[in-house]
């Protein structure tokens, strides 16, 4: 059994991290204590209480103390979707061209975290000039604000024609059409969102003749999440936390999360749980 002490708000999957109250008597990698968050690609989650849960030990991973709540929570809704996008999909590479849409989004900045940390050049797009600021504070080589350039153009002038190797798209609808003419010939478009429309006008001349490749996820595999702890572990890189709101005010987290003003993760985790 795990007591919850915090969830990130993700828009298919939120990401859960607790500690452990009890265990059955086959576990041998976990005991009363320890501090654990919840794959996203738990088959079986059981609610047992307000704040308690049921899981097999598998979906668990064992965290460290110098990681909060919060920031393990995010793991599972953000991270791992990111990396199932950049990395086992899109097969990121160093020195690849990465367009990143939608920044503020925690899967969006999420990415960029793991685009910047792999040695990549990141191109950030938004129609919010804070989320652009921040985007380049933490290392995006341009920014670029859609709402008032033409962003192929633009991806174009900045890349010398190249065009973006790796783009993600969180938003569909008008912004599905640009993202792909931003890509280079043979680039890779995933998407994991389609909050401005799901029905998109796309080219299919485009893909085929460019060799384009697509992708689509909504969170990240069991292995994914693995693979991004210990990428975390090893790196030292650490989720960015827009706000974190105590359970008993989890409206206005929800608000916040569908706003779009937040950059990073939402939490939902009572204070004195948040670090």
């Amino acid at each position: 059994m795990i007591a919850m002490r915090a969830v990130a708000l993700g828009q298919h999957a939120h990401g859960r991290a607790g500690i452990v109250v009890e265990t059955g008597a086959a576990v041998t990698h976990l005991k009363p204590g320890d501090r654990v968050a919840l794959s996203p690609a738990a088959a079986c989650i059981n609610a047992i209480g307000e704040r308690e849960w049921t899981t097999s030990a598998q979906n668990c991973w064992c965290f460290s103390a110098d990681i909060s709540w919060a920031q393990a929570a995010a793991v599972s809704s953000a991270h791992a979707t990111a990396w199932r996008l950049l990395v086992s999909l899109a097969r990121l590479q160093p020195g690849d061209i990465v367009l990143l849409t939608g920044l503020g989004d925690a899967v969006a900045v999420a990415a960029l975290q793991i685009a910047m940390q792999m040695g990549t050049h990141v191109i950030a797009a938004s129609d919010n000039a804070n989320h652009l600021t921040a985007a380049q504070a933490l290392g995006a080589a341009y920014a670029i604000d859609w709402s008032k350039a033409d962003l192929p153009k633009e991806v174009r002038g900045v890349t010398a024609k190249h065009g973006a190797d790796v783009a993600i798209n969180f938003a569909g609808g008008d912004s599905w059409s640009q993202t792909l003419a931003c890509l280079a010939r043979g680039g890779r478009l995933a998407t994991a969102g389609a909050l401005n429309g799901a029905q998109p006008q796309t080219d299919l001349r485009r893909i085929f003749w460019n060799h384009l490749q697509i992708f689509g996820a909504a969170h990240g595999s069991h292995r994914d999440f693995e693979q991004v702890w210990r990428w975390l572990e090893s790196t030292g890189v650490r989720p960015l936390i827009d706000r974190v709101v105590p359970f008993d005010q989890e409206k206005a987290a929800q608000q916040r999360f569908q706003s779009g003003a937040a950059f990073g993760s939402v939490v939902v985790s009572d204070e004195s749980c948040a670090s």
